[in-house]
């Protein structure tokens, strides 16, 4: 670091980080910000000791490309590198010997191309996780998607040598284009688990005026529609407004919602799948 201008005592201050070994960073990264921003900040940090054939991988690459993931607490950073290399070793790094593997580049950061992305999780995740990141890779209205679903059935129906195959071959049929958040797959996988119909994923409502609206899913034949309500439209005084406008306007089309929160899901499934259930069997 001489060469840098920078002293041996600048280096031992306390604003310097030292997130990897042989790694430093003059300027403390912040712990605010999205999952994105600090797993991007802590990639950056680790970037200048990469070596050829490396990739940020698994989760990692995941979290990056906008994946949907279940919360974790470690923050240890995953790389992966083609058999027979040796995968790095080195504190706040998890390194992976992989099959070959395709790469791209997200903000000048080398990542496992998505669909390898999704296959390497394959070996790890749960099924309702997978499906969910699945997802979250696909085009929906609000985004363009990171995968089609047509090659990944293909790599999916093609691949015989790679860990977690068993639980992609499952999951790949229970994937739908389409879907906004983590949370709206899960409902959705809880409302099929249940024993319900399949909803629709974002049915088109019309509700006059020209004036088209979307609930999280839906049985249209029913005019049901189930929507999943974040914090935000708690805490967003503007998307609280919004919110009630919509309700209005589904109700003067005679299409009802159901509204399921965090809560909800997450600690009361079962009165969840309870509720909707009782709207189908009467219709």
């Amino acid at each position: 670091m001489w060469s840098l201008g920078v002293s041996a005592s600048r280096l031992r201050a306390a604003d310097v980080a030292h997130p990897f070994h042989g790694a430093v960073d003059l300027a403390m990264p912040s712990a605010a910000g999205s999952e994105i921003e600090r797993v991007e900040a802590r990639c950056r940090q680790l970037l200048p000791l990469f070596r050829p054939g490396w990739a940020f991988s698994h989760r990692t690459a995941a979290i990056l490309l906008g994946g949907a993931m279940p919360a974790s607490r470690g923050s240890a950073l995953d790389i992966a590198v083609p058999r027979p290399r040796t995968p790095p070793r080195r504190r706040g790094v998890i390194g992976h010997q992989t099959a070959a593997f395709g790469t791209i580049e997200v903000r000048g950061l080398p990542l496992t191309a998505p669909i390898d992305t999704w296959l390497h999780l394959a070996a790890t995740l749960a099924l309702d996780d997978l499906v969910a990141l699945g997802d979250s890779l696909l085009p929906a209205r609000r985004r363009s998607g990171r995968i089609d679903l047509d090659e990944l059935a293909w790599t999916v129906a093609s691949t015989t040598d790679r860990h977690g195959m068993p639980a992609a071959r499952r999951a790949i049929g229970l994937l739908r284009p389409g879907v906004d958040s983590r949370a709206e797959t899960l409902l959705r996988r809880l409302l099929v688990r249940s024993g319900l119909p399949e909803p629709m994923v974002s049915p088109a409502v019309p509700v006059g005026r020209g004036i088209v609206l979307h609930p999280d899913l839906g049985y249209p034949d029913l005019r049901l529609g189930i929507e999943y309500e974040g914090e935000h439209h708690r805490l967003d005084p503007v998307q609280w407004a919004r919110d009630l406008e919509r309700r209005e306007l589904f109700g003067d089309v005679d299409w009802r919602n159901v509204y399921v929160t965090k809560t909800q899901l997450f600690s009361r499934p079962r009165d969840v799948a309870d509720r909707v259930r009782r709207l189908i069997v009467p219709r």
